[in-house]
C-alpha cells in the first residue's frame, strides 16, 4: 500500500525502513521506484531481491524523506510492475515450499471445526481423500500406496485442504 501511495503522489525521495531482520532503503523519483537495497548483518541485497525482502517484511517501521535523493537506480519499469514482479516471485517461492512440504511432511495437524465444514460443503469427489488425511492422519505417500487414485488428485485435495486451513503440515 505504501509503495503504491508514494507512486500515486509522484513522490521523490528515500523510504528507509527496519524490521527485526534487516534495514531497507527504497528510492523514488517522481513516483517511480528506482532503487531497493537491504542489509541484514553482513549480507546485502539490491534490486529485486531487496524489494522482495521488503515486501515480505513483517512489522517494518520507517520513514520517508523527500529531501533525500534516491540512490542510483537498480530497478527498471514502473512501480506497479516492480510490485507485481515481487509479489509473483514471493507467491511462487511459497508455492514451491508448500509443494516440497507436501512431499517431505512427517506430521499433520487437523483443524477439526474446519474439517467438519469441509465434510459438509467440500467437493464430493475429494471427501474420501479428505477423510484419509483428516481422520486417519495418512501422509500423501501412504495414501498413494493405499488407494487407486492418481497422485495428482491426492496433491490437489491436499492443496485444497491446506488453502482452506483444514490441515497444516510440518516438516521432519
Amino acid at each position: 500500500w505504501l509503495l503504491r501511495e508514494l507512486a500515486a503522489r509522484k513522490k521523490s525521495g528515500v523510504l528507509s525502513a527496519k524490521d527485526g531482520w534487516a534495514t531497507y532503503t527504497l528510492g523514488f523519483e517522481h513516483g517511480v521506484l528506482t532503487h531497493a537495497s537491504g542489509v541484514a548483518g553482513q549480507y546485502t541485497a539490491t534490486g529485486e531481491r531487496a524489494l522482495n525482502a521488503f515486501i515480505a517484511s513483517r512489522a517494518a517501521q520507517g520513514s520517508f524523506d523527500g529531501a533525500l535523493q534516491a540512490p542510483p537506480a537498480n530497478l527498471t519499469g514502473d512501480t506497479e510492475r516492480s510490485i507485481t514482479r515481487a509479489v509473483e516471485t514471493l507467491n511462487e517461492n511459497e508455492r514451491r515450499v508448500r509443494e516440497n512440504l507436501l512431499l517431505s511432511a512427517r506430521q499433520l495437524t487437523v483443524h477439526e471445526e474446519l474439517y467438519q465444514v469441509y465434510r459438509a460443503v467440500g467437493p464430493k469427489d475429494s471427501l474420501e481423500l479428505a477423510r484419509l488425511v483428516c481422520e486417519e492422519k495418512l501422509m500423501p505417500r501412504e495414501i498413494i500406496a493405499r488407494v487407486d487414485t492418481s497422485p495428482i488428485e491426492i496433491e490437489e485435495c491436499l492443496k485444497d485442504l491446506l488453502r482452506r486451513g483444514v490441515v497444516t503440515l510440518q516438516a521432519p
